[in-house]
């Protein structure tokens, strides 16, 4: 096994615990702000994806020094968007007629 893989799979991990907390945080918010008026609602979705930039930016901070594991971060904090893109694009459509 090569040095560098033991810390590029620990990256990874991390990354994606870190993407899996991001989602739940904009869901949770995407919830909360439902039941909002409008001005309010998009108030807390902004303030969600602001938390949720600097959540990514502390994330790689804390490894940059390390660059198989800051490779790894990075693409475990995108696994949420690749699996859901995939996910949708071999999904049959519902069509009507």
């Amino acid at each position: 096994m090569p040095i560098w893989m033991p810390s590029a799979l620990l990256g990874l991990a991390f990354g994606i615990a870190v993407s899996a907390l991001n989602y739940f945080i904009l869901l949770q918010g995407q919830k909360k702000a439902e039941t909002m008026p409008p001005g309010k609602g998009k108030n807390i979705v902004l303030m969600r994806y602001a938390t949720r930039y600097i959540i990514n930016l502390v994330t790689l901070f804390l490894v940059y020094k390390n660059t198989p594991m800051l490779i790894a971060t990075a693409i475990g904090l995108t696994f949420n968007k690749n699996f859901l893109f995939i996910k949708y694009l071999f999904k049959k459509p519902d069509r009507k007629g």
